[in-house]
């Protein structure tokens, strides 16, 4: 996991690859292979969200739901729900 990180690391400086940030995203997240960090988890998830990666909108949605933002939760699975709606047509 920690070579993973390095290279996501480096992937999402050079090139801002929305993948690259939500992987970097969910194991800080999950803490795997480094020391779990929402704050830091939370700010790549939002930049990959921000592309219109739905896997990192729905990991946004599970940080809220674990800190009782219910309803910004909600909000947040419906945009990802209309983006993969979008996507598929």
């Amino acid at each position: 996991y920690g070579r993973a990180f390095s290279i996501y690391s480096v992937v999402a400086v050079d090139s801002d690859n929305p993948i690259a940030h939500l992987m970097l995203g969910r194991m800080l997240l999950d803490g795997q292979g480094v020391t779990q960090n929402v704050a830091k988890a939370r700010t790549h998830l939002q930049i990959a969200a921000d592309k219109g990666n739905i896997f990192a909108m729905d990991s946004l949605a599970e940080i809220e739901r674990r800190t009782g933002n219910f309803f910004k939760s909600a909000w947040i699975r419906r945009r990802a729900k209309f983006t993969a709606t979008l996507i598929a047509a």
